[in-house]
């Protein structure tokens, strides 16, 4: 139970102490081929007894923005300053917990967590009670001399925060830590983090700062959030969360904001239009056509239990991260599927014939509206139909895209346009050749 049920309001906040101040930050990567600016013009001030959420579509900058803060990554340009002094400079009490968390297979429980201490050299019985407290906080205790291959996904995690907890942290960042775990699991920890921030227990813990990709997520668990656009990565606008814990996920509030942070997302200046999410949007995208017709069907499933349907219900239902959310809705839109109109999700007619037709009939009601409002697979149908090589090789349509895309983007365009091609039996891909080749003529 959280026993410290505390709730600062704004203006309360906004006295709070900074802890870091992050001051025109830019962050570039350079190899022999590429010039990226991945952060561009970063200012952030984070305060003393508030959690901070970072949310961000992939490849926004987010991860490289919290290994800067960590001193993990020297930026480009500007500066961190920790409690008024540069952090090149000055010693820092932060611990950063990763998405992956990286145990070391063959130590135990408790060796794993000693990893954090050991640069510390400190007095072995020492080093003991910190490592013990660190376990015992998490609720290990009885699992010290456990393997990490015998214990669950949501324990290894816990694990890693107790070593992160173990050099009694001021700062905790943490990097998509839930995001690999089911959605029980996920909740279970997240109300320890919870439990853990407003106890303290002995720990000199005075901010959290979290990089993570699920809207419900920032809104459980955080007092403001910046998000982040893409390409490069910008702070494009901050939103207070002023709701006191424990926060109910079905309450009207919660659902409000949830809206509102979906919204921030997807209007000019963030996330879904930055120039290069706005060309790569109207192209197939990374996600597969059977979560496409799962996710009619919960829009379905919602306009019939309450008349309309809404970003917030949708995600509460199915447990998505903003990422997927943003998919969905950009590849049902762009399939003319559902409508759109602020935080509103509808069906189209089309969307209502879809989920009602059988298995066959669904692939051809696919196949229409890939052809007819996809132009890149309209296009590129056009041209296997005419091709008289026997098909169009996959190097050839990487290249047409990478006029425009990164090689990477490029990668998952072409990648998903097979995958929804071989479910509409537009065309198929020969691995051995590595050619796109017609089904019909």
């Amino acid at each position: 139970m959280i026993t410290r049920l505390i709730s600062l309001n704004w203006n309360e906040a906004m006295k709070e102490k900074k802890i870091i101040e992050i001051k025109d930050v830019n962050f570039e990567y350079h190899d022999q081929n590429n010039h990226i600016k991945i952060l561009e013009n970063i200012n952030i001030d984070i305060r003393e007894n508030e959690i901070v959420g970072i949310l961000g579509r992939s490849g926004a900058g987010k991860s490289s923005l919290l290994r800067i803060v960590a001193g993990l990554l020297k930026p480009s340009s500007g500066n961190i300053l920790y409690y008024g002094h540069e952090l090149e400079y000055t010693e820092h009490k932060m611990a950063m917990v990763f998405q992956n968390i990286g145990l070391v297979p063959w130590l135990n429980v408790y060796e794993n967590v000693s990893l954090g201490l050991e640069a510390k050299k400190l007095p072995k019985h020492i080093h003991e009670d910190e490592v013990n407290d660190a376990i015992d906080i998490v609720g290990l205790g009885g699992y010290e001399q456990s393997y990490p291959k015998e214990i669950s996904n949501g324990m290894r995690q816990r694990v890693g925060l107790a070593r992160a907890l173990a050099t009694d942290p001021e700062v905790l960042l943490l990097d998509s830590p839930f995001s690999s775990l089911d959605y029980i699991t996920k909740d279970a920890l997240q109300a320890d983090l919870l439990d853990l921030w407003f106890k303290r227990y002995s720990i000199p813990l005075e901010t959290i700062l979290l990089v993570t990709h699920n809207i419900e997520e920032t809104v459980s668990l955080c007092d403001r959030v910046l998000i982040m656009s893409s390409n490069p990565g910008r702070i494009v606008e901050e939103i207070k969360i002023n709701l006191p814990h424990p926060r109910d996920p079905h309450s009207k509030e919660f659902q409000s904001l949830v809206s509102k942070i979906y919204l921030a997302m997807t209007k000019d200046s963030a996330l879904v239009n930055s120039a290069s999410n706005s060309k790569q949007k109207n192209y197939p995208q990374t996600m597969s056509v059977k979560s496409l017709i799962h996710f009619l069907v919960t829009i379905r499933g919602e306009e019939v239990e309450n008349n309309d349907t809404t970003i917030a219900k949708i995600t509460e239902d199915l447990h998505l991260s903003s990422d997927q959310i943003l998919i969905l809705t950009e590849c049902l839109v762009l399939l003319k599927f559902i409508k759109v109109a602020g935080d509103k999700i509808s069906l189209t007619a089309s969307g209502q014939i879809m989920i009602e037709a059988d298995d066959d009939a669904k692939k051809v009601i696919f196949r229409e509206h890939l052809v007819r409002n996809v132009k890149f697979v309209s296009d590129l149908y056009s041209k296997l139909r005419k091709s008289k090589m026997g098909g169009i090789s996959k190097d050839v349509v990487l290249k047409i895209l990478e006029r425009t895309f990164t090689e990477r983007e490029a990668k998952k365009i072409i990648e998903a346009t097979i995958s929804w091609a071989i479910y509409a039996d537009l065309f198929i891909y020969d691995h051995q050749s590595e050619r796109l080749i017609i089904l019909e003529k």
